[in-house]
């Protein structure tokens, strides 16, 4: 049997889930400093301008909130529990994701965002 139509406990499954939801949080954190930084910089932002930018830091949160969930949660998951992840990892558009959440190996959190996966600028 190979990796790709193996079981995988669902354990590990939402183990890999909690990594990219940290990476998310990390990036998320990062992007939430450096908006409080053009806050404090700029003196002419409207106020309702001002408060959408600072849902920056609850966006933050709640991966943080997410990923303790899921890793909590994947503690109470018994080895018993199988899934195949490669069938809903297929439909993902970015593929360096998809892979990630179907690897074998232990769940690392990205170190940059993936090239190619995402342009904003």
């Amino acid at each position: 049997m190979t990796d790709q139509t193996a079981q995988h406990t669902v354990s590990d499954v939402l183990l890999r889930l909690a990594a990219e939801l940290d990476t998310l949080y990390r990036e998320s954190a990062d992007l939430d400093a450096a908006v409080a930084e053009l806050i404090q910089a700029t003196s002419n932002i409207p106020p309702s301008l001002c408060g959408k930018l600072q849902a920056t830091d609850a966006l933050a949160q709640s991966l943080s909130c997410l990923k303790q969930f899921l890793a909590a949660y994947a503690a109470d998951m018994g080895p018993a529990w199988q899934t195949d992840p490669h069938g809903p990892a297929s439909v993902l558009p970015m593929r360096s994701l998809a892979h990630r959440l179907t690897n074998r190996r232990k769940p690392q959190p990205a170190q940059q965002p993936d090239s190619g996966d995402c342009v904003l600028f």
